[in-house]
């Protein structure tokens, strides 16, 4: 009888932590800037529009890294990157530009962030 329960136990914490690797629901994202622009934030919006949360809040200069920051984001969404771009001898103005349909699984995601010539690049590595 002790054996049955103790592998009772067994497979029931077995089971718990597998299902939990597998259903994982937070997601830790740390951002690398290689944009020539500091980003000022990083927001998650749904693919419909009708949700806007921040998520970074972190000033990130050029080739520089955000803190990682954890949120429970599982699925598609559109992440928007705000961003200071200074003109010469002109005023700081915050731009945003909106990646489409990124797919964000549960776990750990080290994203770099690029822009060249216009076009810009999410990397999940």
């Amino acid at each position: 009888m002790k054996r049955f329960a103790f592998l009772v136990i067994v497979v029931s914490l077995l089971t718990g932590c597998l299902s939990h690797w597998f259903t994982e629901t937070e997601v830790r994202l740390q951002i690398e800037n290689k944009t020539p622009y500091t980003i000022v934030g990083l927001q998650v919006v749904s693919l419909d529009s009708t949700m806007k949360k921040n998520w970074i809040q972190d000033s990130i200069p050029p080739g520089e890294r955000s803190s990682v920051v954890a949120g429970d984001w599982i699925g598609s969404f559109n992440i928007g990157v705000s961003y200071l771009k200074t003109p010469k001898n002109a005023e700081k103005k915050v731009f945003l530009h909106v990646f489409e349909s990124v797919k964000l699984d549960g776990g750990s995601i080290f994203a770099q962030i690029s822009e060249k010539d216009g076009f810009w690049s999410f990397d999940q590595k």
